[in-house]
């Protein structure tokens, strides 16, 4: 297991756990959401490419509809 920041929380996580699989394991739909990885904004296309390192920290941000 690795240790993460994840929305201001330690979180652990499994080794070569990419960010698709981590934002699916948190109950949330990738297509929903969008991800800041080290101060980075992530392309959708890249969640199930970017595996999760030691000492990440990820803001993840869902999109909420209303009116």
């Amino acid at each position: 297991m690795i240790t993460v920041q994840c929305n201001g929380e330690e979180r652990q996580v499994a080794e070569n756990t990419t960010v698709g699989a981590f934002i699916v394991s948190l109950g949330m739909e990738p297509d929903h959401v969008v991800v800041e990885c080290d101060g980075r904004i992530l392309e959708r296309a890249d969640y199930e490419q970017t595996v999760i390192q030691e000492g990440m920290t990820l803001e993840i941000m869902r999109f909420v509809g209303g009116g």
